[in-house]
């Protein structure tokens, strides 16, 4: 089922298969979550982490603070790490993405098989935005280039063998890579 809640603080940890989990205005010095197919919006200050979540095929849209200090990290088959916060430096190759955000800082980490992570700053997302934020196009939301995702057929294959439970999810990313 879905989660929500507004001005949560404590550590988070959970754990879905298909449930949407959507906090705002809330303080999470650390996360730890897990979900299968279900989205993630989450609002919080960056504290001092770690922010970890996993995810097969939902997208986690965390909203934080406009001047927060992240080094993003994304290991997934064909998620991408997407932002408008400033990017100092960036590094991806095939299903591996890191990204520092504002000189890097407090690790944000996804590992994912086709889920992304979207940063997205606070003063610039209204309730309604946060609302309707995994109905956008992921070519409306701003992005950092990229490399070009592996072909869809490998990527049913895998997603396949995951389902047979032939393959967990970092024995797909470790084959992508």
């Amino acid at each position: 089922g879905r989660v929500s809640g507004k001005q949560v603080s404590g550590p988070l940890a959970f754990n879905t298969v298909s449930g949407k989990i959507r906090m705002q205005a809330s303080h999470f010095p650390s996360i730890d979550g897990h979900t299968v197919s279900g989205n993630i919006n989450i609002q919080t200050p960056i504290a001092e982490g770690p922010y970890h979540f996993n995810s097969v095929s939902g997208d986690v849209d965390f909203i934080v603070p406009l001047d927060s200090t992240i080094s993003a990290s994304l290991n997934s088959i064909s998620g991408r790490i997407k932002t408008p916060l400033t990017t100092t430096s960036s590094h991806i190759k095939g299903g591996n993405s890191r990204l520092e955000i504002q000189g890097g800082g407090v690790e944000v980490q996804v590992k994912s098989v086709s889920g992304s992570l979207y940063l997205k700053p606070s003063e610039e997302t209204n309730n309604e935005e946060m609302n309707n934020s995994t109905a956008l196009n992921p070519d409306e939301r701003s992005s950092h280039p990229t490399d070009e995702p592996p072909s869809t057929e490998s990527n049913m294959k895998i997603l396949d063998r995951i389902a047979a439970g032939e393959l967990s999810v970092n024995e797909a990313i470790e084959q992508i890579s």
